[in-house]
């Protein structure tokens, strides 16, 4: 079967649009546990240089870094993504 350049236009309209409509499927689990909020971004610097250092780490280890890295963009003001300025 072959497809007209308006025919293969049409199948794509539909594909985007069916796309940019997807509803989100239920709440997003998300694990919210203030466990830095009370430190100070200083504190939280301090903590991911030395789990920076390390040459090896484990995937607890790693998690916490990436979580140190969200605690520490969360304290700066206006944009909060990109580097992390320690």
């Amino acid at each position: 079967m072959k497809l007209t350049k308006q025919q293969l236009k049409e199948i794509i309209k539909e594909e985007i649009n069916s796309l940019l409509n997807e509803a989100w499927k239920g709440d997003p689990e998300i694990n919210q546990t203030g466990e830095y909020a009370d430190k100070t971004k200083e504190e939280l610097c301090k903590t991911r240089d030395n789990l920076k250092k390390k040459e090896d780490r484990t995937e607890a280890e790693s998690t916490k870094l990436r979580q140190l890295n969200f605690a520490i963009r969360s304290k700066k003001p206006g944009k909060k993504f990109g580097k992390v300025d320690c």
